[in-house]
Order: C-alpha cells, then sequence, then structure tokens
C-alpha cells in the first residue's frame, strides 16, 4: 500500500472477499502509517542508540502513542517513540533486549512501529531490520594523549577474539569512527 501525503488520508473500504468492495456513508478515512527506514541500523545491546524513522503518517492525533518493537510476536521489545512530524519520528534501542542463548552474539531483529493504544497494534510488517551486536573490547588507542582544542585522529585496535561491526560512519557523542580509526574535536 503506497503510504499517505500529509492531509490526504485514503478512503476506508471493506469486503467479504477480494472483489466486493464497499464503502461507508459518510466515507471513513484513514490515514495509514509506515517506515521507509531507519538509520542507524544497528546497535550494541546494551541499548540506548537513538534511531531515527523515516515515513509517513505520523499524525499529532496520534504521537502520543508511538512506539517502536524490536523482534518478533515470540521474542520482542518496545519502547516509547517520539513523533517529530508527518514524516520523521525518533526512538532509542531497548536495554532490555538479550542475547539469545542460542543465537550468535550478533543477531538482526524484524523493526517496526505502532500508534493503537491497546497493545500497540498493527505492527509495521516490512524489510526494516536492526542488528544487536556486543561493544567491541578495545585494547589499544594511538596516541594515547591529544592536545585540547585540536582536531585528533585517534586510532584503535580491538581485541581479536570480540569481532566487531565495521560501519562507514558511526557517531558516539564527540567520537567520529570510520574505517577503523577514530577522530575527536577537543573543544
Amino acid at each position: 500500500m503506497a503510504l499517505a501525503k500529509e492531509n490526504e488520508p485514503f478512503e476506508a473500504k471493506f469486503a467479504l472477499n477480494s472483489y466486493s468492495w464497499v464503502g461507508t456513508s459518510p466515507a471513513q478515512l484513514y490515514m495509514p502509517y509506515g517506515v521507509i527506514d531507519i538509520q542507524p541500523r544497528s546497535g550494541p545491546y546494551d541499548g540506548f542508540t537513538d534511531i531515527f524513522i523515516t515515513g509517513a503518517g505520523f499524525t499529532p492525533e496520534i504521537a502520543e502513542f508511538a512506539k517502536c518493537r524490536f523482534g518478533v510476536d515470540q521474542d520482542f521489545a518496545v519502547v516509547d517513540a517520539e513523533v517529530l512530524d508527518f514524516n520523521r519520528m525518533t526512538c532509542r534501542s531497548p536495554e532490555t533486549f538479550k542475547l539469545p542463548t542460542e543465537g550468535s552474539k550478533t543477531i538482526s531483529v524484524p523493526f517496526g512501529i505502532a500508534f493503537g493504544n491497546e497493545n500497540y497494534h498493527p505492527w509495521t510488517l516490512d524489510k526494516n531490520r536492526y542488528m544487536f551486536y556486543e561493544n567491541p573490547y578495545l585494547v589499544q588507542a594511538t596516541p594515547a594523549e591529544v592536545k585540547i582544542g585540536r582536531m585528533a585522529e585517534i586510532f584503535v585496535r580491538a581485541d581479536s577474539k570480540q569481532p566487531y561491526l565495521e560501519r562507514k560512519c558511526l557517531f558516539f557523542n564527540h567520537y567520529y569512527f570510520s574505517r577503523a580509526k577514530w577522530s575527536k574535536q577537543l573543544n
């Protein structure tokens, strides 16, 4: 189903089969919501990764019920979300999502949103997934010290026994990580 444009809801129609669609009088209007993309698509099991969601249908009337779900019906975590405008919202990855005992140290789970106030249904179902991983254990940083007030490149090395994900670009507070090197602008 196509996502609605702002202030252009769809007319709701119903059928008991796949071809006899009828509307209501007066017409019942429905504003569908959906997710186009999430960024970042991964974060540590510890949680607290801010996730930016783009999509459509995030209206003020339903904003107070915004939730994000990580996982499947049998094993999931739900967190509150904040609607920024019709096409943008944000949430934070849960601290309660635990590594499955039979799973690997990296797991990718479905990601969905909902605005219903009772059991938060219906959850969106699409291609968006979120990957949880264990934080790397850093064993070396070069140089060990930098001057305050200057831009500095810091090269880090992780423990080879604890694999980690290399990302093109990842921000941690004031740190910028790119291809196994960190830079920090110190003010």
